[in-house]
């Protein structure tokens, strides 16, 4: 196993426990910080997870006006690297394309 498969796997686990973590403000920050550290450091190729990670813990912690940009970035970088999304990175896309659409209405000014 190379350096960066064991940093992956890592990353992999380390966001699973914070999707585990209870609803709340412990966990969007968690996710927020680790989103931060992966945009900055990398590796690419946990960005996906973690952007659904991300945005599903704004969504279910009443956050969901702070869900946009990181949907946003979640959508960017499967325009720009869709070799990075597997077809559970693709599911959880979807999932969050669901929870946005349906919430921009309550949000008037959000714009894409």
């Amino acid at each position: 196993m190379t350096e960066m498969d064991a940093r992956e796997l890592e990353i992999r686990q380390e966001l699973r426990g914070i999707d585990l973590l209870p609803r709340g403000l412990a966990q969007s920050t968690a996710a927020q910080d680790l989103v931060r550290r992966l945009e900055a450091e990398g590796p690419d190729s946990v960005l996906p997870m973690a952007y659904a990670i991300l945005v599903g813990s704004l969504v279910w912690n009443d956050e969901a006006e702070l869900a946009f940009l990181p949907f946003t970035r979640q959508l960017r970088l499967l325009d720009a690297r869709p070799e990075l999304f597997d077809e559970q990175d693709r599911r959880a896309l979807f999932w969050s394309f669901r929870w946005m659409v349906y919430r921009v209405q309550a949000f008037p000014t959000i714009t894409f």
